[in-house]
């Protein structure tokens, strides 16, 4: 059975609600609440909400466009990371699986440096970056291509592999560097 005056969901043997005998004077108010018209609770809730401010859970910072725009910078950043990759590798295999001397190694890992370097270098718009780029990474491109044709790129998944992650990436940074050139110092 419920309480007529609070709506407690009272035993089936009480005859006095707990509820309302527990709150005395309160449960008219109450009572009196719930029979408030649907405008006016429309309107207390409405005054209610407007008094939170919505906070977000974190605060993302504001993307600024970088001043070499998103398609250079993320092909600088790819480059960066295939070449420390490439480096670490080299260095890693060379020195613990061959136990090859310190100079065959670094000399074998001479390209991908200078490229790594060269990329941090376009990164802080240094204009040598570009050179030293286009000395290790786009003429060997340029000259592999020549030599060899284009169709060795799509024989097999190296091909593919090669293509995706170095040609692509040097040709973009490449063309992307000359139509920005006078931002770089």
């Amino acid at each position: 059975m419920d309480c007529p005056r609070c709506g407690y969901i009272m035993d089936p043997f009480e005859k006095t609600c707990p509820r309302c005998a527990r709150l005395g004077a309160k449960a008219p108010a109450a009572a009196v609440a719930v029979e408030e018209p649907k405008e006016a609770l429309a309107t207390r809730v409405k005054d209610t909400a407007s008094q939170f401010k919505a906070v977000p859970l974190i605060k993302l910072p504001k993307m600024e466009e970088p001043e070499l725009g998103w398609t250079l910078t993320i092909s600088l950043w790819i480059t960066i990371g295939l070449n420390g990759l490439i480096t670490l590798t080299a260095l890693v295999v060379g020195l613990v699986v061959f136990r090859a001397p310190l100079f065959l190694i670094l000399l074998s890992t001479l390209s991908p440096s200078v490229c790594l370097i060269a990329a941090i270098a376009l990164l802080r718009s240094q204009r040598w970056g570009f050179w030293l780029y286009t000395i290790f990474a786009v003429i060997p491109i340029f000259m592999s291509l020549m030599r060899n044709g284009i169709g060795w790129l799509f024989d097999n998944i190296i091909g593919w592999l090669v293509l995706l992650l170095f040609v692509l990436p040097a040709l973009c940074i490449f063309f992307l560097v000359l139509g920005k050139w006078g931002e770089f110092e």
